[in-house]
């Protein structure tokens, strides 16, 4: 591998991680471990650079300081990008787009913290970085397929190729938008489930009930989908790794 393949597949890895411990940490309640102060810890030891031995602290500084480590690996990846007389615009282009969106990303993780986790700023902030791994996983596989002539082979995708293609990102919007909708509604109780309330249609007076029932229908359509292209990919004979990977993704819905 060359030294833009490793960043970029480093970086791509080290940001997964990232989404799973700022997961964590909205779901464990640690969002608002070094309260009010940014990108320190509020009382925190060493004047706030480390946590007190506290778990929603320590869960916090952790998320900060591997965001800050995504960072760094961005720019690197960047820089490579852009020295590497064997890359193309498509890896340029996604890897300097990577550094601008990761910048936003840290300032819109200073406002969610400012502003005492907004529901809708932490939605954003989530959005940001499903559009941040988006960008780095093609900057890691199109830096696998660039040549030594600054191009990235490969033919004109066949009507049928591009059908397929149509599916797998349907899938992935339809996950997006269920992320999201999940995310708005973090925190804010309403029972019942699967039904909202234990009725096929609530009462849509509330909009932390409008966002819930949203999130049940986009989330069943999600399933009902997976399990369409878990078929469809056996169908269509797609190579063993695309058929693993649905079928991965199905099984996760």
């Amino acid at each position: 591998m060359t030294r833009l393949q490793r960043f970029a597949w480093a970086t791509l890895g080290s940001t997964l991680v990232l989404v799973a411990i700022g997961g964590y940490t909205r779901g464990s309640g640690s969002g608002f471990g070094c309260e009010d102060r940014w990108p320190l810890c509020k009382n925190g030891a060493v004047g706030g650079l480390l946590p007190r031995w506290e778990h929603n602290m320590v869960i916090e500084w952790t998320h900060r300081w591997v965001a800050a480590i995504v960072g760094v690996l961005a720019l690197l990846t960047a820089i490579a990008a852009w020295r590497d007389r064997r890359t193309t615009r498509a890896v340029a282009g996604p890897a300097i787009a990577a550094v601008v969106l990761i910048s936003a990303q840290a300032y819109l993780g200073r406002m969610v913290v400012k502003n005492e986790l907004d529901a809708d700023l932490v939605a954003l902030h989530l959005a940001n970085a499903m559009a941040v791994i988006g960008l780095l996983a093609v900057v890691a596989v199109n830096a696998r397929r660039s040549t030594g002539r600054g191009e990235v082979p490969g033919e004109v995708l066949a009507p049928a190729e591009r059908v397929w293609v149509g599916m797998l990102a349907t899938g992935a919007a339809l996950s997006l938008l269920v992320l999201l909708l999940g995310s708005s509604v973090h925190n804010e109780y309403v029972g019942g489930w699967p039904l909202v309330g234990n009725e096929l249609i609530p009462d849509l007076a509330s909009r932390v009930v409008q966002v819930h029932f949203a999130h049940r229908v986009a989330a069943g359509m999600l399933l009902v989908y997976c399990a369409w292209l878990a078929v469809r990919v056996v169908h269509l004979r797609r190579p063993r790794r695309e058929v693993l990977l649905v079928h991965g993704a199905a099984g996760a819905c």
